[in-house]
C-alpha cells in the first residue's frame, strides 16, 4: 500500500508520533513497578523463572547480576521481564521512525544544519565511534560495558559505586532493568541513523 505524505513530512516528530515509544516505555514502567510492588510467591517465581530462562542464555547480564543480589529469583524476574521488552523497543524504533526513510535524513539535515562546520564531524564521529564501541561491547568483542553485558554493575566490587545500590534496593534494581533496554535499543537505532545518514549529516544541503 502506498503511503501518502504530506507537509508534516518535513517537519520533525510530534508528540502524538512519538506515542507508540511513549505508550511501551510507561507499560513497561507499569510492569517493573508490578514485579517489584506485588512480588511472586516462591512456587510462582519458580514457574516464571522457567518461564523466562530463555531470557538467561539470550542477555548475559540477567543472571550475573541477580545472582549476586540477596534474592536471585525475584532479581531474575525483574531483569528478565523488562528484556521482553527490547524487541517492542526495537520494532518501534524501526518501523515508525525508520533511519533509512526520506523524513528522517530531512530531520538530520535540518539537525546538522544548526551546528557549525566544526562542530558537525566531531559530532559525527564521536557518534559513530561512541555507539559503534558500545555495540561491540554487546557482541563480547571488546570488554566495554553496557547495559547488556551487565559490566556496569557485575562483579559488585568493580560496579560503578552509584549502581552498586541495585543490589541492595529492589527499587533500584528494577528501575536499572527498566532503563537497559531502552538505552540498548536506542543506541542501535542512533548508530544505524548516523551510519546510514552520515553523508547527510556531514554535508546538508541548503535549505
Amino acid at each position: 500500500m502506498t503511503k501518502t505524505y504530506d507537509r508534516k513530512q518535513n517537519l520533525p516528530y510530534s508528540a502524538t508520533e512519538l506515542r507508540p515509544l511513549v505508550c511501551c516505555i510507561l507499560v513497561a514502567a507499569v510492569t517493573a513497578a508490578i514485579c517489584v510492588l506485588f512480588g511472586p510467591t516462591s512456587i510462582d517465581k519458580t514457574g516464571l523463572v522457567s518461564i523466562l530462562r530463555p531470557m538467561d542464555r539470550l542477555v548475559p547480564s540477567i543472571a550475573t547480576i541477580s545472582s549476586a543480589t540477596t534474592d536471585p529469583t525475584a532479581s531474575e524476574i525483574i531483569l528478565a521481564v523488562q528484556w521482553l521488552f527490547a524487541p517492542a523497543y526495537g520494532f518501534i524504533w524501526f518501523y515508525f521512525y525508520p533511519p533509512w526513510s526520506s523524513r528522517m535524513r530531512l530531520t538530520v539535515a535540518n539537525t546538522s544544519r544548526t551546528l557549525s562546520d566544526a562542530k558537525r564531524p566531531i559530532g559525527l564521529v564521536i557518534g559513530i565511534l561512541f555507539f559503534g564501541v558500545w555495540i561491540l561491547g554487546d557482541l563480547g568483542l571488546i570488554a566495554f560495558p553496557t547495559f547488556y553485558n551487565g559490566k556496569f554493575v557485575y562483579p559488585l566490587g568493580e560496579a560503578v559505586p552509584q549502581l552498586k545500590l541495585i543490589y541492595a534496593s529492589r527499587i533500584a534494581l528494577a528501575v536499572y532493568a527498566w532503563f537497559g533496554p531502552i538505552v540498548e535499543t536506542t543506541i542501535i537505532w542512533m548508530f544505524s541513523l548516523l551510519t546510514l545518514n552520515a553523508k547527510t549529516y556531514f554535508l546538508p544541503q541548503p535549505a
